[in-house]
């Protein structure tokens, strides 16, 4: 909630399925990202306090989820390499790695 809290609007937000596979009760799903949305820097981290900026970010996912009675659920994202841009330009301490996060399963 937080870190979303100086969202302005949502411009655009894209996600397609660049690969799935599927084995029993287990999926491996890729996936390509892209969102755009207008921010307020409300504590003026980028500029002027309370200055308004876009912000982009695209990049790809991978999911591992596993199928439960109550159906699919995620196990682990794991968001591969990317790129951030506030106002156009790049933000490189944002726009490279590899995250991994699991999630509870029931």
């Amino acid at each position: 909630k937080q870190e979303n809290a100086g969202v302005k609007s949502v411009k655009d937000v894209r996600i397609a399925i660049r690969k799935a596979a599927i084995a029993g009760k287990r999926a491996r799903v890729t996936t390509d990202f892209s969102y755009a949305v207008e921010i307020e820097d409300k504590d003026g981290h980028m500029g002027p306090k309370g200055a308004t900026h876009e912000m982009s970010m695209s990049g790809i996912v991978k999911n591992d989820l596993v199928k439960t009675t109550a159906g699919w659920k995620f196990k682990t994202m794991e968001q591969g390499t990317g790129k951030m841009l506030v106002d156009g330009k790049t933000v490189p301490q944002m726009s490279t790695g590899t995250r991994k996060s699991a999630h509870k399963t029931r």
